[in-house]
């Protein structure tokens, strides 16, 4: 079962045999305790690669006809798994929505760097990289086929269609991978989290909670915060269809924290 930030508070104030709370800002100890979930909570996250923070998205347009084929992961989007461009074109049918493939950066350049500039749809400009000017190459009379990145933040693409648009639209974008997740102290707050890592959650913060305030250990949780790692392996994803391909995906762009 789900629990709101007061509840689990309460719950782990309880095994420390610690004053009850109406609110986690009651005493010194409750919020403590309350910071201590979202510790734990955060760490759950970042480690188990858990579909509930994982969502569709649209990449950030460059809107700069000098720059036409860089695009921007989002501020909220932690990393990048793929990318898929409405390919539309006169005469097909609309939206067509196709992947457009990973290249590791020094493959996207090779691939890049051999396009012939006399040809009349071949273009090269100017990309600032911190205080050095990075000449590209990219062509003008199809669609993306191939992207990279080499900040983890911009997001390059071999080609875009000059007929359509002046730039890659954001519009014409769909990405997939992980999206932060606030975690907000107050007491009606609940995590981002399937019902079934509730136990998990509750017993990582309770045994963290014994070890920073009192100094000891819990191993009744220590052991079910075990067995919540054990079953979250199996249980975090509600939809089993292609489990094994879509867990070996790789993440692209993925931001250095």
């Amino acid at each position: 079962m789900k629990k709101t930030l007061l509840e689990m508070t309460q719950t782990i104030l309880s095994s420390l045999d610690s004053d009850e709370v109406n609110s986690i800002s009651d005493t010194t100890e409750s919020l403590q305790v309350a910071r201590l979930i979202q510790t734990v909570y955060e760490s759950i996250v970042d480690i188990s690669n858990l579909p509930e923070v994982k969502t569709l998205f649209e990449l950030s347009a460059s809107a700069d006809p000098d720059l036409p084929v860089v695009m921007y992961r989002p501020d909220n989007v932690l990393d990048v798994e793929w990318i898929k461009y409405n390919k539309y074109q006169t005469g097909t049918a609309s939206p067509l929505f196709l992947e457009v493939e990973y290249q590791p950066l020094h493959v996207f350049l090779d691939h890049i760097y051999q396009f012939n500039t006399n040809n009349d749809f071949t273009f090269a400009t100017t990309l600032r990289v911190n205080s050095d000017d990075i000449d590209i190459v990219y062509m003008n009379n199809k669609h993306p086929t191939y992207f990279t990145s080499f900040d983890d933040k911009t997001i390059l693409f071999d080609s875009y269609y000059a007929d359509y648009d002046s730039t890659l639209q954001k519009s014409k974008t769909i990405a997939y991978g992980t999206v932060s997740q606030s975690f907000v102290l107050q007491d009606s707050f609940i995590p981002h989290l399937d019902e079934r890592q509730f136990s998990l959650l509750i017993n990582e913060a309770k045994s963290l909670a014994w070890a920073e305030l009192k100094q000891t250990s819990h191993q009744k949780a220590e052991q079910m915060a075990k067995r919540g790692w054990a079953a979250l392996q199996k249980t975090r994803r509600n939809v089993k269809a292609n489990e094994s391909q879509l867990d070996r995906l790789p993440n692209y762009a993925r931001r250095v924290r």
